[in-house]
């Protein structure tokens, strides 16, 4: 069971391994130095898997606070597959959306001229059993 096998796992996620797939190459140094960079402790995003009552958390630690986050997961074909969306806002990530939202304000900017940062990330992840 994909449970028994995930049930206390730990994963740290270096941020310089940040890797955004922007051909221009010039997105991932500005996530890192300037977003991550006005954050606390955020070399490594660290995290523990659990579950209980059928439900899957992720206890995430990011910019010095630590928040547990309840996770949809499915399990079809030996995949486990697993998502959530979370608020930067609850992590403390203000200054760091300004910061970036600063940095790239024309290029956020759509053609009413209004320039937005979302403060929401998607999280997906897989883990193939065999």
């Amino acid at each position: 069971k994909p449970e028994e096998a995930l049930e206390g796992v730990a994963f740290s996620i270096p941020v310089s391994s940040l890797f955004s797939n922007d051909p221009t190459g010039t997105r991932d140094p500005k996530l890192i130095n300037i977003f991550f960079g006005a954050m606390k402790n955020t070399e490594l995003l660290s995290g523990v898997l659990n579950f209980r009552d059928n439900q899957l958390f992720m206890t995430l630690s990011m910019n010095d606070i630590t928040k547990q986050i309840p996770l949809e997961y499915t399990f079809q074909n030996n995949l486990f597959s697993m998502k959530t969306t979370l608020n930067l806002n609850d992590f403390g990530g203000g200054s760091a959306l300004a910061a970036i939202s600063k940095e790239c304000f024309e290029l956020h900017k759509g053609p009413d001229g209004v320039s937005k940062t979302w403060d929401v990330v998607d999280i997906k992840g897989e883990v193939l059993f065999k």
